[in-house]
């Protein structure tokens, strides 16, 4: 890829900062945008410092200056991650590759939506932890059980890097409605409650901290673009289902 515009980084830039993800393409087709970011996520897979350098180039987008908390948190986290700690990579999906891909996808779908650097910074956090710590069993009879692993395995990153204590639930919130079978639908229903005038959902009983998203309108609309961050990889957007 061409590496336009970058900033420095460990001496050997990766990235073009004048594409998707990193950059709206006005205009554009869906087919181009998708041909971009595959191309992106190829770049991903042959990196060995991945979480890295997509951490890097993720809060370079956004314009977060390097000491801002939340930085300094992903910065840490992606440092350890591509050291081998909670990155599963003896899973077949749930491992690096898709963190990236997930922190890359949700990089464009904030800036599509115009959403202000702070919260894509939340975002793009929220996707680095959401499978952190996967262990590669499903969590069927056991909702939940995955994304509270996670949350609670990212924790001690966010405080270490003096991340606000809001904050921290408002990442928690967002990587707990990444649970497919009662999270997804229940940010759905509370989007579709404010955004197309549906009923107010009933908060499940399975994750009562969910109830933040039947309150928040701006929270409930991050949830489901997370959600779609964190499946839009899988769907089909790679070079052969473009091409």
């Amino acid at each position: 890829m061409e590496t336009g515009n970058l900033p420095a980084y460990g001496g050997n830039p990766s990235f073009d900062f004048m594409r998707a993800p990193f950059r709206l393409l006005p205009d554009a087709e869906p087919f181009q945008v998708a041909e971009e970011m595959a191309a992106c996520f190829e770049v991903v897979a042959g990196l060995s410092d991945k979480m890295t350098r997509c951490v890097h180039a993720a809060m370079f987008s956004i314009g977060l200056a390097d000491d801002a908390p939340l930085a300094r948190a992903a910065a840490t986290l992606g440092t350890e991650i591509d050291a081998g700690v909670g990155d599963g990579r003896a899973n077949p999906y749930h491992n690096s590759q898709h963190f990236c891909e997930a922190l890359l996808s949700v990089l464009y779908l904030s800036a599509l939506a115009s959403m202000p650097p702070l919260v894509r910074a939340r975002m793009a956090a929220a996707a680095l932890a959401h499978d952190f710590h996967h262990d590669g069993r499903n969590s069927i009879g056991a909702p939940f059980r995955l994304e509270r692993l996670a949350s609670l395995a990212a924790l001690p990153y966010f405080d270490d890097a003096g991340v606000a204590a809001e904050e921290q639930e408002h990442i928690a919130t967002l990587i707990l409605a990444t649970e497919t079978t009662i999270g997804v639908p229940f940010a759905r229903k509370c989007y579709d409650h404010f955004f197309n005038g549906a009923a107010k959902p009933d908060v499940p009983g399975a994750e009562p901290r969910l109830a933040v998203l039947a309150q928040d309108a701006i929270l409930a609309e991050q949830a489901v673009m997370l959600s779609e961050a964190d499946l839009l990889a899988s769907v089909g957007l790679t070079v052969f289902m473009v091409s």
